[in-house]
């Protein structure tokens, strides 16, 4: 129903009951309950486009488990090592990328870095992924499924072989920061306003952000109609400034309100129409859209240092990690610190991901990287 009513077509009245011509009574039943049904659709339709929820959210929901066995590994030798992010494969394969350097058989450092870090539901182990001979820091990771797997714009896994992508021109000089995708393409966000699609043919595009801020995280989700809601966060570390972009169906990228947002945005994610959370400098959030402003929990209300990262699997399983490794998780009716369970200070949780009773977090602690695996 694309239409307004004032330029709804005729046969698009007929479909709704509008027909005159017909006299009798079962017919005018039918084409009344027609009339009821096909309004309740446009209203359905009309609503979701205001950003309303096009169903009703679930008031309460059962809650999930804050009791997650851990197991906490720190990975490489040497200041300049980080794992940057992580993605879930299953339950016995998550891969971590970033910069890890490691001692070669002689025990000297190697000035290579390993960028693949490949958990295997015991141990870590190691590899280094060249591009144009070298091993490229690697910032982010995103799998549409087992083999169909994303590590930067330049690395892609098919199920056999690691292939090195052709750099198109529109991500040179481009400091990518992460990427997510569906049926329609791979998006990846980066500094200084970057926003580039990989569509389905393969092709590469750059949409017009409308902000020179750098953009920190991107993530989407399915409404209830079946449509996609992609959302980005962007910030800067030198001002108050943040930046809400909402990528359209038509790849038109739209400015949202980011009232009520504190500095320095970074994570971001959501269940469309029910629940969406912004973290940085506290953790904030929203039940629709059009909600006028962002509220946000009082700082050591929740959260006592600053937020990088936000992902959960439903409304009530969510985590949040950040500065000073701390990390929460809101099972659908308390928020839980895991400061007991992970009693780690030193570093920063840079990314997460989580996958049924999986969480995998990752980042630094004193210079190392860290690699979190939690089992529910």
């Amino acid at each position: 129903f694309a239409g307004s009513p004032a330029t709804f077509p005729l046969n698009g009245l007929n479909m709704l009951g509008f027909r005159s011509h017909r006299k009798d009574g079962w017919a005018r039943t039918i084409n009344g309950t027609c009339c009821v049904i096909g309004m309740m659709l446009l209203m359905l339709v009309a609503s979701c486009v205001r950003g309303k929820p096009c169903l009703t959210c679930p008031e309460s929901q059962d809650s999930t488990s804050h009791n997650f066995v851990w197991q906490i590994d720190t990975l490489g030798v040497g200041s300049g090592s980080i794992l940057n992010d992580v993605a879930i494969l299953d339950e016995n394969h998550v891969w971590a990328v970033g910069e890890v350097y490691l001692r070669d058989s002689t025990g000297r450092l190697d000035p290579q870095p390993y960028n693949l870090a490949i958990w295997d539901g015991v141990n870590w182990s190691f590899q280094k992924l060249y591009y144009a001979g070298f091993p490229p820091s690697i910032h982010t990771i995103f799998p549409f499924k087992e083999d169909d797997v994303w590590l930067d714009p330049w690395f892609h896994w098919n199920g056999q072989d690691f292939q090195e992508m052709p750099i198109d021109p529109i991500l040179i000089g481009v400091r990518v920061n992460k990427m997510w995708g569906n049926s329609g393409g791979l998006f990846v966000v980066g500094n200084s306003g970057f926003v580039g699609l990989r569509d389905a043919s393969g092709t590469w595009q750059r949409l017009t952000s409308g902000t020179a801020l750098d953009i920190h995280d991107i993530w989407g989700a399915q409404n209830s109609l079946g449509g996609w809601e992609v959302l980005a966060i962007a910030s800067s570390s030198q001002s108050t400034e943040n930046a809400l972009l909402r990528i359209l169906p038509t790849n038109l990228v739209q400015s949202l309100n980011t009232t009520g947002l504190s500095s320095f945005s970074l994570g971001i994610w959501f269940v469309p129409g029910c629940q969406y959370y912004i973290v940085g400098s506290g953790i904030h959030q929203k039940k629709v859209l059009s909600d006028p402003t962002w509220n946000v929990y009082a700082p050591g209300e929740i959260t006592s240092y600053h937020s990088e990262r936000v992902r959960g699997q439903g409304l009530n399983d969510v985590f949040v990690a950040g500065s000073f490794l701390e990390l929460v998780h809101y099972n659908g009716s308390t928020w839980h610190n895991c400061r007991s369970e992970i009693p780690l200070a030193n570093g920063v949780f840079t990314g997460i991901d989580m996958k049924g009773n999986t969480v995998a977090i990752v980042g630094f602690v004193d210079q190392q990287p860290l690699a979190v695996i939690g089992r529910r």
